[in-house]
């Protein structure tokens, strides 16, 4: 079970740049980016492994009051350093129940390779996030990495 979140649909990857080197980034930018290749891993990992037993999804657990956001910059942090974003956020127990879900469902299966808003599964993702062409690209590409170090 991955953390990822509905910023995914801000996401944009560009597998010749996934470190960003070549290009300016903020820090919004990169938090999108990486929970959409969460979301494409996930459903990689589902398609590379059916019927052996794992599962693999990813899941939105709310907007969490934690320490994470209050030092983003930007617009990014806004709601974790104003009253209202405050009070507007999940309490970190509140965060952990999607997760506490998942992890004690009698079939992990019935998950697998799925993004889950909260506790609400098959949840809508970007189209970014559906295609399974970039998926397999994703995971080709990080494969060539990872051997190169």
């Amino acid at each position: 079970m991955v953390t990822s979140s509905l910023d995914h649909w801000f996401g944009q990857i560009d597998l010749s740049d996934l470190d960003r080197r070549c290009r300016r980034h903020s820090d919004f930018r990169v938090y999108c980016t990486t929970r959409l290749a969460l979301i494409l891993f996930t459903r990689e990992i589902a398609r590379q492994t059916p019927r052996t037993g794992i599962t693999a999804a990813a899941f939105h657990p709310g907007v969490v009051g934690s320490a994470f956001g209050p030092r983003a910059r930007g617009a990014f942090g806004v709601p974790h350093r104003t009253r209202l974003g405050r009070a507007s956020t999940l309490s970190p127990e509140e965060g952990a129940e999607p997760l506490i879900h998942l992890a004690s469902l009698d079939d992990l299966l019935t998950v697998n390779g799925q993004y889950v808003h909260r506790s609400r599964a098959d949840a809508r993702t970007s189209t970014r996030a559906s295609d399974a062409e970039p998926a397999q690209k994703l995971w080709v590409t990080t494969e060539v990495i990872l051997a190169e170090d």
